[in-house]
C-alpha cells in the first residue's frame, strides 16, 4: 500500500497467513500522510499494462546508482515476460541527464543501442542490457519510461504510445 511517498509492502512466513489486509490497514493508519500511489502511477493504467502487479524499486532501478528509483508493473501486453517501468523526475532536464547516462552505461559495457526516431519527434532507443535482457526506453518531458523484456521493439513501441498519450493528456 502507498502512504505518502513510500510504498509498504506486508509480507506472512507463517504457515498460515492471517488476514495481511487488516493488519496493512491498522500499520497505515499508524503512519501520518496520505495514501496515494507515488507521480506517473495514474500514466500506467493503459491496455497492456497490469498495474495489479506495480511496485516501486525499493534503491536504483536495476541496481544501477545512476538510475533513480522508478515504478514497475508488469507489462503482459508487450509479452509474458515485459515489465514496464516509470522514472519521474521534476524537471525535463533531470529525465534527459538519467536517459543519457543509461546510453553511455550501455555503450561503456560495450553494447551498441538503436536509437529510434518515432513519427512524434521522440527518440526512443532499445539495447540488450547486460543485466536485465532486452531494453526498450523513451524519455518524454520529465519522464523516463522503458519496456524490459519485451516480445519485440513494435510490441515495446505500442504499450509506450498508449503511455506517452495518458501523459499528454
Amino acid at each position: 500500500f502507498y502512504k505518502g511517498a513510500y510504498f509498504y509492502k506486508v509480507i506472512s512466513t507463517a504457515k498460515e497467513a492471517p488476514d495481511l489486509e487488516a493488519i496493512a490497514r491498522v500499520i497505515a493508519d499508524k503512519i501520518p500522510g496520505e495514501a496515494k500511489p507515488p507521480r506517473g502511477f495514474e500514466f500506467l493504467t493503459v491496455d497492456g499494462v497490469d498495474v495489479k502487479t506495480s511496485r516501486v524499486t525499493q534503491g536504483y532501478l536495476f541496481n544501477y546508482d545512476f538510475l533513480p528509483p522508478a515504478i514497475l508493473c508488469a507489462a503482459p501486453g508487450a509479452g509474458p515476460k515485459a515489465e514496464i517501468f516509470l522514472i519521474s523526475h521534476y524537471q525535463a532536464d533531470q529525465a534527459q541527464k538519467t536517459a543519457e547516462d543509461y546510453r553511455k552505461f550501455l555503450q561503456q559495457s560495450g553494447l551498441d543501442y538503436n536509437l529510434i526516431r518515432s513519427q512524434d519527434h521522440r527518440q526512443s532507443w532499445s539495447a540488450k542490457d547486460p543485466n536485465i535482457g532486452f531494453v526498450y526506453t523513451t524519455q518524454y518531458k520529465q519522464w523516463v519510461v522503458g519496456i524490459t523484456n519485451p516480445e519485440s521493439a513494435q510490441a515495446a513501441e505500442a504499450i509506450l504510445a498508449r503511455v506517452l498519450a495518458r501523459m499528454r493528456g
